[in-house]
């Protein structure tokens, strides 16, 4: 399944506690975890990243707003406890410069996108 496209001021954003202080989304009566924030330039990988992930069964969903993309994966698709939190943009930028483009869940990698 594709993960689908929502414009961020359409879903509600909330912060919940899973080992530390994470950011959650809710959209049409599901829950999501967010993964990975994407500068606006970096739109392709954003939706590489989603597509791959959506592959593994998890179901996935992108918001846009005007400064970048975010990719959220539901509270329901696969078990979070392990997941590790998702880093900031500016460690994102850092990271995109050093070619570690890796989304970690359950302390394990589960895609990587190519460059």
């Amino acid at each position: 399944m594709l993960p689908i496209v929502i414009p961020e001021e359409l879903v509600s954003l909330f912060k919940y506690w899973r080992e530390g202080i994470q950011v959650g989304m809710a959209y049409r009566n599901e829950l999501y975890a967010q993964l990975r924030i994407y500068d606006s330039d970096k739109r392709l990988v954003a939706y590489e990243d989603g597509y791959r992930l959506s592959e593994t069964g998890s179901q996935v969903c992108i918001t846009v707003n005007e400064s970048g993309y975010t990719l959220w994966q539901s509270l329901r698709s696969a078990p979070l406890s392990n997941a590790e939190p998702a880093p900031s943009r500016k460690t994102l930028s850092f990271q995109d410069q050093l070619g570690n483009k890796a989304i970690t869940h359950h302390s394990k990698t589960l895609l990587k996108s190519s460059s």
